[in-house]
């Protein structure tokens, strides 16, 4: 079992958070498409590649969902 980066940890604290707002009821599925959008659109780490490939793929597939919905 591969351990996650502690940059990775930092960097994901931020989806994390915005998907336990959603789980919690505190904020509704469009105001999580627009603050997800928003987020990762200013996330530089996602943006340079600097995930680790199987992170960067479950996000990349959560974004790919988001957005085409």
């Amino acid at each position: 079992m591969q351990m996650i980066k502690v940059l990775d940890k930092i960097h994901l604290q931020k989806y994390l958070h915005l998907l336990s707002l959603l789980c919690s009821a505190k904020i509704e599925v469009a105001e999580f498409e627009e603050l997800f959008m928003q987020i990762k659109a200013d996330d530089e780490y996602w943006r340079s590649g600097m995930f680790d490939q199987k992170i960067a793929e479950v996000l990349d597939a959560l974004f790919l969902d988001i957005r085409d919905y």
